[in-house]
């Protein structure tokens, strides 16, 4: 039986903009701390989830991040994956900038063969022209980055076209600099053309 509040509090974070989901933010943040603070284990694993949402939303995606670490680390243990999966595409495209060892662990894994938006995200793809050869695996937010990277934009423009801060663009930059076993952004632009991850 889905919980009324909990179901309000679910379109909210999804729909609500400006100074209403700031409201929803530190509403959800006065929820968890109270269930943490009884222990409550179970509502804190549903409440979390939104509260990441809600901060992403406002464009604050490394306070998302943490609160959906945190969330992730609390669901492991039980598996639980029913409060990312409901969430749909907002969740699959905040998941999609979660660290690579989060992004491989066995939960999020769970959580992507549940969620199609999610799945396709990691899904190693046969055609070297969409991710490149076997072996090397680039998030869908990882390709944006370096379709907008070719295309010579600076950390701030790429930022403002995905809709991410330029802080983010910084750590999918050094992610793909590793798989592309690049120093710069020259020469990850030259090595990705090399793989056909790039026409």
């Amino acid at each position: 039986m889905e919980i009324p509040w909990l179901a309000a509090f679910r379109v909210r974070a999804v729909t609500a903009d400006g100074a209403a989901l700031r409201a929803v933010g530190e509403e959800l943040k006065g929820f968890r701390n109270g269930l943490a603070s009884i222990h409550y284990t179970g509502r804190q694993m549903e409440i979390l989830p939104l509260e990441a949402l809600a901060l992403h939303r406002q464009g604050r995606t490394n306070e998302a991040l943490e609160v959906l670490e945190r969330a992730l680390a609390l669901a492991t243990p039980g598996g639980w994956i029913r409060p990312y999966v409901e969430l749909g595409a907002p969740m699959a495209e905040l998941m999609d900038r979660l660290p690579e060892e989060t992004l491989n662990s066995v939960l999020v894994r769970q959580i992507r063969s549940a969620m199609p938006s999610l799945q396709a995200s990691t899904h190693e793809l046969p055609s070297r022209n969409n991710n490149g050869p076997p072996g090397l695996h680039l998030t869908k937010r990882e390709r944006d980055v370096l379709g907008l990277l070719a295309e010579r934009l600076r950390d701030k423009e790429i930022g403002e076209k995905l809709h991410i801060s330029p802080e983010t663009v910084k750590t999918h930059l050094k992610t793909l600099y590793r798989k592309l076993d690049s120093r710069d952004r020259r020469s990850a632009v030259a090595n990705a053309r090399e793989l056909g991850l790039l026409p």
